[in-house]
């Protein structure tokens, strides 16, 4: 890629005011494996992610997301840590302090995609997939999560392959 990006990452959540929160981020899984999803507009995978709506606190756009983007309908949301890419201006000085709520979602019930939204697949992977819409970032926010998980307690880690889920029927294939 040629360069490198200044990543800044806290797990210290509850030091950032809800405020300053742009977008929720997702590394969610269901029945032992990887959501990641395929937008319409591109071929490539993603972690469920989105805007914070106006007057939307951050964990509701957390969940409303993994929602609309998933098609999870039962799921326990964990938030793991915050995420910043800082942006400097010409003169060196920071000018945005927007953060990112990285959650992890263990997804109980998967439901169909609504056709309404940009979502036109949800993948299930064992491990992280190749083919990233972001790849000098989702690697770095997966890893991360993944080393949470391993001091963390929760069920359904059990390896299994990868599945395809498409369109507003959610059918496996």
């Amino acid at each position: 890629m040629g360069y490198e990006m200044n990543i800044e990452l806290t797990t210290d959540v509850s030091a950032i005011p809800d405020l300053y929160f742009k977008y929720a981020i997702l590394v969610a899984r269901y029945q032992g494996r990887f959501v990641f999803v395929r937008h319409r507009e591109r071929q490539t995978l993603e972690l469920p992610a989105g805007h914070r709506e106006p007057g939307e606190r951050i964990r509701m756009t957390a969940d409303r997301e993994l929602r609309e983007e998933t098609g999870a309908m039962e799921f326990d949301l964990h938030p793991v840590f915050v995420f910043r890419v800082p942006s400097y201006d010409a003169h060196g000085q920071r000018t945005d302090a927007a953060a990112s709520l990285v959650c992890f979602a263990e997804i109980r019930t998967l439901g169909p995609l609504d056709p309404a939204f940009e979502i036109a697949e949800v993948k299930l992977c064992a491990d992280l997939p190749e083919n990233l819409t972001y790849p000098e970032i989702q690697p770095v926010l997966f890893r991360q999560v993944r080393e949470w998980l391993a001091g963390h307690t929760i069920t359904g880690q059990n390896r299994m392959p990868d599945v395809t889920m498409h369109g507003e029927l959610g059918e496996l294939s």
